[in-house]
């Protein structure tokens, strides 16, 4: 598919079994980069964000003192496992059950020495099932997953658009799992109330606190 469709068509009847799959995929890979990374405020430390192939987590470092990185490949539609040092393990992208996915997901990650404890209960999913026990889920449509990216690719930049407007406290634009399918956002986490230039007096640019908002 060109990338060059400003909003690839994606109707939810016909992608609607992948989006779900997809989803539960993107958690398990989501709960594997909570347990690798340092709280941040908002849980700005878990989301997601969207490269020009897919989805990263950007680096991570594992307790072991290898640093690694999980990269969704939406164009050849594989998971890509990247260490520091240098070894590395990939896995295809294909329909199947989650629970197949969740065992060869973190069986790569044992491989590497990279083992990550995680729940493995999907959350605010109605019904939710254990990652380990899905039978459910097996659809994947790679074009479906590849339009959805697509659409992502054109998500950013107005967001991004959008949050440089604010000069307060916003995230950066990330792809969160509490919705029912990761979407992209940027948002304050406060009012949207822009913060006063400094005044300027002579020979010098006088300081103003910034206090955050709520």
């Amino acid at each position: 598919m060109s990338g060059s469709q400003v909003w690839p068509p994606l109707p939810l009847a016909d992608w609607r079994g992948t989006r779900d799959t997809l989803q539960l995929w993107l958690q398990i890979i989501g709960k594997v980069r909570m347990g690798n990374t340092p709280l941040i405020n908002h849980w700005w430390n878990v989301p997601l964000y969207v490269t020009a192939r897919g989805l990263t987590t950007s680096l991570m470092w594992h307790q072991s003192g290898e640093g690694f990185q999980i990269d969704i490949d939406l164009r050849e539609h594989a998971l890509h496992i990247t260490t520091v040092s240098g070894p590395q393990r990939s896995m295809p992208l294909q329909a199947g059950p989650v629970s197949a996915f969740y065992g060869d997901f973190m069986s790569q990650l044992d491989s590497l020495g990279l083992g990550t404890r995680v729940w493995p209960m999907p959350v605010e999913i109605p019904g939710a099932i254990a990652f380990t026990d899905d039978d459910q889920h097996t659809s994947y449509d790679p074009e479906q997953a590849q339009r959805f990216w697509l659409a992502l690719t054109r998500m950013v930049p107005a967001l991004e658009r959008f949050r440089s407007g604010f000069v307060g406290k916003a995230s950066p634009v990330i792809c969160s799992g509490a919705d029912s399918i990761w979407l992209p956002r940027a948002s304050p986490a406060g009012p949207r109330r822009r913060i006063p230039a400094a005044p300027r007096t002579a020979g010098r640019t006088s300081c103003v606190r910034r206090t955050r908002t709520r």
